[in-house]
Formats: structure tokens, C-alpha cells, sequence
């Protein structure tokens, strides 16, 4: 896949963990580890500090899973322990969605992976070692409210979470989140176990994987005993090898270094973003959801970098759902942003008008729907979907719904659909009329960003001059 979007690593401090354990915040120098469906965040140090798993229709448009943890190890020496986030590294070999620290003075190497390329995988962490040593495998969770029972079985090597989706609004999303294995080859001794996380020995290794899996795939499809070798077995490795990363990615060669450096990064960044489904976070630093609107302009430039198949995932996830977005009803215009991606982005595409066929029942569902309030009410009610319940139609989600029934005609028009082409034409001319009616202010010489009839403008009052 090719991806678009310049995707910051992100941000602050690292705290290390004391008696009392605190999940590190962001570090500039953070990077992200993928896999189909999940995702690791990680420092410098080898500490794993997120672990997410990714979207599918039957979650709706959210992250199932999305856990601030702490994941490091130590390793003995005398009589005390020694913390590897302690240890300077450098990055050897670290590429999009695959992390490879070496320790400066060669005595560790930590990768952190996931097999990309199969149809579902879980994240691995391997510790490979010079020398034979006794490791303590550590893992805290920020918030243990959200893991909502565990259990270990060291036959198998595993310690088992039942999670907790963490939303601020539980009416639009899933309650229940995935299954969280953490596993390990050798399977070690759990040496404790709750909510909050765990700590496990293993003995004298010299190398060491630990299988951080939130697929829900349950058994491994591998045939070990241990759970985390069972799946590696399975998926034939622990990574995809660098030669076919490299043979996919799309890059730029022009004579400004830094913006063929940025064109590489911003495909790479959604690399690690887009998830087996075909959606796509609209954020993984803040909002940790998933949005028609974002996902739609980050599709166009995926389109224009010519990765048609990661665009066809993403427009495919959504047209089978037929839902606003997250927000439900709130985020009406939300549909029209992807109908007139799907227009431009079939204008792309070869065999573009086969996408167009396929994406018909959705375009129309929704065109109709708008064609239909905009007879009932002219300009649409849709602010209240993200700023605040805004009692009043505002003036860029209608022009988003413009642009949706325009782009819809010319879909219409383009698959000989006469009347609907007809219908969706008259809508947008008639939302433009009064559009103009309300939403431009003649003696201010622009559009009012919260317009309405005569006696119903909306002032938000921290900004009253808008």
C-alpha cells in the first residue's frame, strides 16, 4: 500500500516507571509498528506505549481497542535488574510500520513487528541478545479500568486480558473491546497477573519474542505449544521482509530533497494507519476515530500517488455500511464528502466507471436523502454534528452537501441514470439559492460561518465577529 498524509511521529516526555508504574507520554522520537489491524507505539528506548486494534464493520467507526501500556524488559545482573530502556540505541534498519533498535553497545537488538501483508496478524517485540541472559518481561496498563478481567496459562505461554472500549460518548460506540493476548516463546513463569498488567520471567535466552495479539483470532493458527511461536509459525515470520516493502513504495525524485523526503513520508504515514478493513483513522494522536470526511481527502491523495487498491479497501468498507460517521445523523454531510470522492477519485481510476457501478446504491441512498431535506428545509441543520449543537444551518457543511449532490448528478449522468441526475441537479440549485439567500453577507462582502434565516443567526460567543 501507498498512503498519503504526512503522519508526525509524536510528542513529549518519557517517564520511567517507578514503584508506583506511569505510562510515558509522547516522544518526539516515537515510532509506530503495524500490522493489518493493529498497531504499537514505541520509543527510542524499546518501550511499547500503545497498543491499538483496528477497524471492521462490526465495530462501527471506532477503535475496538486502545490501550496506554508500558511493555519493556529487564535483565539480571548479580543481584538486581537492569531496565533496557536504560541502554542508548540507535535505529538499524527501522522502516514504515517496522521498528529495529540496536543497543550502542551491541549487546541487544529489539525489533518490533507485524506480518503487514497477512490477511490478519498480531504485533510481535523480539529481544535478541550476544549472550544467554534472565529477562523480566514488565507490562502496565494506564488505565487498568479498561481491561476488564485476566488470566495467565504458562503451558502456553500466555497472559489473557478482557478489554474495555474507552469512549467519552458510549452511546455511538462498542463497549466491548477484543481479546488481548500477551504471549511469549519460551512461554517463561508468570510471576503476576491483574487488571493493571503483569511480570514474567524467562530464564537464560538469548532470544525472546513476546506476541502482543488483539485480533480475537482464537487459537493461533500455528501448531506449537507456545502461543506466540504458534503464530509466527503460522504467518512464516514475525515481519514482511524489506525487499517487498520496497518494491511497493511510490517515492518522488526531484531537485529539493526535502519534499521528496516529505512525498515518502506522508505515503508511509498511512501505511501504518490504514487497517485490514479499508478504513482509516482520522487521527491517532488525539480523536482515535474514524471519519468519512478525513478518510475521504487523505483517499484523494492516496488516488493521486496512484495506490488504487488501498483507495477501493477504504471506499468499499464504507459504502457497505451506510452510516453518517461517527456522530450518527449529526455528521449528515458526511456522505456527500465521500460522494464527491468517489466522483474524483473515479476520474482517476481505470475502469472507473465499474467503481462508479458498484458504489451506485450508496451515492443514490444518500442523494436522495439530501435531495429530500433540502425541499423541506433549504438550507440543512447540520452544525450542531461538531460545534457545539449550534441551533442553526452553517455554512460549510451545507456546501459540503452542494458538493456531494453536484458530484452525484455527474455520477448519475455518467452511469445514464436521467432522473436521479435531474433530481439531484434541481437539489443543488435550489440549496445554492437560498445558500446564497442566507449564508453571504453583502455588507460584510463574505459568507457568514454560522448563517441562518433572518432573526436566527448564530454568534458563537468567542467569536463574535465572525
Amino acid at each position: 500500500m501507498k498512503p498519503i498524509a504526512p503522519l508526525l511521529p509524536f510528542l513529549l516526555l518519557c517517564a520511567n516507571l517507578g514503584a508506583v508504574d506511569k505510562v510515558p507520554e509522547y516522544a518526539i522520537t516515537d515510532r509506530y509498528a503495524a500490522a493489518p489491524s493493529m498497531l504499537l507505539r514505541a520509543g527510542r528506548d524499546g518501550e511499547v506505549r500503545e497498543i491499538w486494534c483496528g477497524m471492521d464493520p462490526g465495530r462501527m467507526r471506532h477503535i475496538p481497542l486502545f490501550l496506554e501500556t508500558s511493555l519493556f524488559g529487564k535483565v539480571r545482573r548479580g543481584d538486581s535488574w537492569v531496565d533496557l530502556r536504560t541502554l542508548p540505541y540507535r535505529h538499524t534498519g527501522t522502516r514504515p510500520g517496522f521498528i529495529r533498535l540496536e543497543a550502542e553497545d551491541g549487546s541487544l537488538v529489539i525489533e518490533i513487528s507485524g506480518r503487514k501483508r497477512a490477511p490478519e496478524s498480531p504485533m510481535f517485540v523480539r529481544y535478541t541478545f550476544t549472550r544467554p541472559v534472565d529477562l523480566r518481561l514488565s507490562a502496565r496498563f494506564k488505565y487498568p479500568e479498561f481491561t476488564q478481567s485476566s488470566r495467565a496459562n504458562d503451558s502456553a505461554g500466555i497472559a489473557e486480558f478482557r478489554t474495555l472500549w474507552r469512549s467519552e460518548n458510549p452511546v455511538l460506540t462498542t463497549t466491548a473491546g477484543p481479546r488481548l493476548v500477551i504471549g511469549t516463546a519460551p512461554m517463561g513463569r508468570t510471576l503476576s497477573i491483574d487488571n493493571a498488567g503483569l511480570e514474567k520471567d524467562l530464564d537464560g535466552v538469548r532470544e525472546a519474542l513476546v506476541c502482543v495479539d488483539a485480533t480475537d483470532t482464537a487459537p493461533p493458527p500455528g501448531t506449537s505449544p507456545s502461543y506466540a511461536q504458534s503464530w509466527a509459525e503460522a504467518l512464516g515470520g514475525t515481519s514482511d521482509p524489506a525487499s517487498e516493502v520496497a518494491m511497493t513504495r511510490v517515492s518522488l525524485s526531484s531537485d529539493n530533497p526535502g519534499l521528496d523526503r516529505l512525498f515518502s513520508d506522508s505515503l508511509d504515514a498511512i501505511r501504518a494507519s490504514q487497517f485490514s478493513s479499508g478504513d482509516l483513522m482520522a487521527d491517532i494522536f488525539f480523536y482515535r476515530d474514524s471519519w468519512l470526511r478525513d478518510g475521504t481527502y487523505t483517499m484523494i491523495g492516496l488516488a493521486l500517488a496512484g495506490d488504487y487498491g488501498a483507495v477501493d479497501r477504504y471506499f468499499d468498507f464504507w459504502t457497505a455500511q451506510r452510516d453518517f460517521s461517527v456522530g450518527g445523523e449529526r455528521e449528515a454531510q458526511q456522505p456527500a464528502i465521500a460522494i464527491t470522492g468517489i466522483w474524483y477519485y473515479s476520474r482517476l481510476r481505470p475502469e472507473g466507471k465499474g467503481f462508479l457501478q458498484s458504489s451506485w446504491p450508496y451515492v443514490k441512498y444518500y442523494c436522495d436523502y439530501y435531495a429530500g431535506r433540502v425541499d423541506r428545509e433549504g438550507m440543512l441543520n447540520l452544525a450542531e454534528e461538531w460545534i457545539c449543537f449550534i441551533p442553526a444551518p452553517s455554512t460549510w457543511p451545507n456546501a459540503e452537501v452542494y458538493s456531494g449532490l453536484r458530484a452525484a448528478a455527474k455520477i448519475a449522468r455518467e452511469l445514464g441514470h436521467t432522473g436521479e441526475e435531474a433530481l439531484w441537479t434541481g437539489a443543488a440549485d435550489r440549496l445554492q439559492k437560498v445558500f446564497l439567500a442566507q449564508a453571504f453577507d453583502a455588507g460584510k462582502g463574505r459568507l457568514i460561518p454560522m448563517a441562518g434565516p433572518a432573526g436566527k443567526l448564530f454568534t458563537d460567543p468567542d467569536y463574535p465577529k465572525a
